[in-house]
């Protein structure tokens, strides 16, 4: 095997061992299975793969702050109204990390379409 190949085949094993734990672990293990044959530089595999990972795990990880804060995001604050109001702190934090999640996970499946279809 070519050390492309290695690297192709140890992506596609670490998202299938991080999906598993994922909020969007069907996306990650569906990813996983292509990462083996995209046609893509080694930077831009483990591009593809950071980005991927960034966008599953942030969104959880947003999420836990509002449950472990007691902080709703201020767009739903009408359908929970025993929730208090965030502080600026952990919602600036959800912002952002809310704010990732969407860009990356669109990137990653560009790059990944774009692997496949090279």
């Amino acid at each position: 095997r070519t050390r492309m190949s290695d690297l192709r085949f140890s992506l596609r094993k670490w998202t299938l061992v991080l999906g598993l734990f994922a909020h969007n672990a069907e996306l990650s293990i569906a990813a996983a299975f292509a990462f083996p044959f995209l046609e893509l530089s080694p930077v831009l595999l483990t591009l593809t793969f950071v980005l991927l990972q960034l966008g599953t795990w942030s969104n959880p990880i947003a999420y836990c702050i509002v449950a472990l804060t007691n902080c709703a995001w201020p767009l739903p604050m009408s359908f929970e109204p025993e929730m208090r109001e965030p502080d600026a702190n952990s919602q600036l934090v959800f912002v952002c990390l809310v704010g990732v999640c969407g860009p990356s996970i669109v990137l990653a499946l560009l790059l990944l379409s774009w692997g496949v279809v090279r």
